[in-house]
C-alpha cells in the first residue's frame, strides 16, 4: 500500500514508473490547468477505481494548459504494473466488460456536463449541482464537499456571482455556508430552482 499526501499529482509517479493504481481511501482529481493557474476540475476517482490513465504517451497538447492528477485528500492505494490491467481486459471478459462500462458513463458525464450545471441562472445551476450532488453522495459517501471556489469552477460562473446566488438561498433558507463546505438544509427550496435535466435524474433515482 503506498500513500499519497493531499495535494500530490500522482500522474507524473505513474507516467514514469509505468505504473496503475488502485484507490482505497481518498479521491484522485483529474484537472486541467491554465497558465495562470486556475485549475478546472474535470472528474474525480474514488474507493476502488483503477488509474491507468495518466500513463500513456499523449500525442496532442493543451496548450496553454496542463493535466494533473492531484490526490484530494490523502490517498491510500495499491501500486502495480499497468501491463497487470491490459492483461485482464484482454484476458478476463466480465474485467473487460467493466472498463467499458465505465468509459462510457464517464463519457456520458462529460457529454452532458455542460448541461447539468450551466443550465438556467445563477442560481439554477447552484440548485442543479447541489441536488446532483446530493444524489452521488447518497450512493458514495467518500464525494468531498464543495467549495464556493470549485462550485463557480463547475457551474461557469465568476466567484461574485456564486456569492451572491449563495447569499439569496441563504436567505431563503435552503442552505449554510461554512469554511469550504456547503450545506443543504431545505431540499425542497433547492428543488424549486432546479432545471428539467435534474428533474429527470432525480425520477430516475427514485
Amino acid at each position: 500500500m503506498r500513500q499519497f499526501p493531499e495535494g500530490k499529482d500522482i500522474g507524473p509517479y505513474m507516467k514514469s514508473q509505468r505504473k496503475a493504481i488502485y484507490i482505497d481511501r481518498g479521491r484522485v482529481n483529474i484537472r486541467i490547468v491554465s497558465n495562470d493557474g486556475s485549475p478546472h476540475n474535470v472528474m474525480s476517482y474514488g474507493r476502488a477505481c483503477i488509474l491507468p490513465i495518466a500513463n500513456r504517451q499523449e500525442s496532442y497538447t493543451l496548450a496553454p494548459y496542463w493535466r494533473t492528477e492531484p490526490a484530494y485528500g490523502d490517498v491510500e492505494a495499491i501500486v502495480f504494473p499497468k501491463e497487470i490491467v491490459w492483461e485482464l481486459i484482454k484476458n478476463d471478459q466480465r474485467f473487460s466488460e467493466l472498463v467499458d462500462q465505465e468509459i462510457a458513463e464517464r463519457l456520458a458525464y462529460l457529454t452532458f456536463k455542460p448541461i447539468l450545471y450551466q443550465d438556467g441562472d445563477c442560481i439554477n445551476r447552484i440548485s442543479n449541482y447541489l441536488i446532483h450532488l446530493d444524489i452521488c453522495r447518497a450512493v458514495d459517501s467518500s464525494i468531498p464537499d464543495t467549495t464556493q471556489e470549485e462550485l463557480a469552477d463547475v457551474v461557469g460562473m465568476s466567484r461574485s456571482q456564486v456569492v451572491r446566488a449563495l447569499a439569496v438561498l441563504r436567505a431563503e433558507g435552503a442552505l449554510k455556508t461554512q469554511r469550504k463546505k456547503i450545506l443543504i438544509l431545505d431540499r425542497q427550496i433547492l428543488m424549486y430552482h432546479i432545471t428539467e435535466t435534474i428533474w429527470d435524474l432525480l425520477e430516475e433515482h427514485n
